[in-house]
């Protein structure tokens, strides 16, 4: 899935390109959801400058997503409608069996079912499966039960770690 995320973090190298802009990603027509939060360097640079004017918001009853959207919309941080990115259920799709080319699937509450997305995802969608990840059949194979979810910080290059 990082290919897909870097493909569209990164405008492709265009120094002109949204990636150097203070920028974050709504992934959900509701808002702003947690499973994936993809913000730009400049975005996430304007956030931790500037958090205090945000401190309004701390006692509102939302979850971290809704808190981070509220605020960047305060700090004049544009907000990037991508619908693309996440399947979700609270977001009005169903995410499984996981063979779309999105980069997020949620939720997966049990083990079993995160990995059968993860399996499936690798073997029929459109995510970076690579040769050495199939086995000799040419199907994919499981990455190591108990594997973690990668996370992506986004650079002005759109660089994942």
């Amino acid at each position: 899935f990082e290919a897909a995320l870097q493909k569209v973090a990164s405008g492709n190298g265009d120094p002109g390109s949204l990636s150097n802009l203070p920028v974050y990603v709504n992934d959900c027509q509701f808002g702003l959801h947690g499973p994936i939060e993809v913000l730009s360097a400049a975005a996430v640079k304007t956030y931790v400058e500037r958090l205090p004017e945000c401190d309004y918001l701390v006692d509102e009853p939302w979850g971290e997503d809704k808190f981070l959207d509220r605020c960047m919309l305060t700090l004049g941080v544009t907000r990037a409608n991508d619908f693309s990115l996440l399947s979700e259920t609270a977001c009005g799709e169903e995410p499984a069996p996981c063979g779309t080319s999105d980069v997020a699937f949620h939720p997966f509450k049990l083990a079993e079912d995160y990995f059968a997305c993860w399996s499936f995802a690798h073997a029929f969608g459109h995510g970076p499966a690579s040769p050495e990840e199939e086995e000799e059949d040419g199907t994919s194979k499981l990455l190591g039960y108990g594997s973690q979810e990668p996370v992506y910080v986004i650079g002005s290059q759109g660089e994942g770690s």
